[in-house]
């Protein structure tokens, strides 16, 4: 995870405080408080995040490598979406495109992990049982 500091609106920050994942419930963004703020994103390797400041309701970000601004922006009480500034998110439904945060609780992650291993296990168990059985 690549990490800088926020410079802005404490509200703001403050609002997104907290850790974002993404579908495959991975810690994508977070928010620490502090003096001043960090951002911290999961970004490819060789990449950057530079300049982050809040800019209205969202979080603005420079990726060097690519010479573009990015920005965090709220689109429900615990979904983000990171795009250019002002552009419109992708369509595709929640998480229907890798570009979507979500915030969760320590509960609500733990109740999403459960039913990833339970889909994997069953989703095993059905290869399993066809490759025995020859389907």
């Amino acid at each position: 995870m690549q990490s800088t500091a926020v410079t802005g609106d404490v509200r703001v920050l403050s609002e997104l405080r907290g850790r974002w994942y993404d579908c495959e419930l991975v810690v994508f963004a977070e928010i620490r408080g502090g003096n001043p703020y960090r951002l911290s994103l999961r970004v490819p390797s060789g990449f950057t995040i530079a300049e982050a400041r809040t800019v209205g309701d969202e979080i603005h970000f420079f990726v060097p490598e690519i010479e573009r601004t990015l920005s965090l922006r709220r689109v429900a009480d615990d979904v983000l979406v990171i795009t250019p500034p002002g552009a419109e998110p992708p369509s595709g439904g929640l998480c229907g495109c890798g570009y979507e945060l979500l915030k969760l609780s320590r509960w609500q992650l733990m109740m999403l992990k459960a039913q990833k291993v339970r889909q994997e296990v069953a989703d095993a168990y059905l290869d399993v049982r066809s490759s025995l059985l020859g389907w």
